[in-house]
């Protein structure tokens, strides 16, 4: 299941994902490192690539994905 808003040049995209087995997504970054943001008892890994800032997060067997290129989103928010 994804879902996406354009507005202009800026985009969120949200993501959710079944995974029977192990995560097998593979998710594009810059050099820095991935930083891991912990709310609800739940690990999000935040990165960024070029100008999308990413949070990539697991609950049981299904993977969440939130993408932005807004300056104005506050991901941890």
């Amino acid at each position: 299941f994804n879902f996406g808003y354009i507005r202009g040049s800026e985009y969120i995209s949200y993501g959710v994902r079944q995974n029977g087995y192990d995560p097998t997504s593979i998710y594009e970054k810059s050099d820095k490192s991935v930083e891991e943001y912990e709310l609800n008892g739940i690990t999000h890994y935040i990165f960024k690539n070029v100008d999308t800032v990413t949070a990539v997060w697991m609950i049981d067997d299904l993977e969440y994905t939130l993408f932005s290129n807004s300056d104005s989103l506050d991901i941890k928010g």
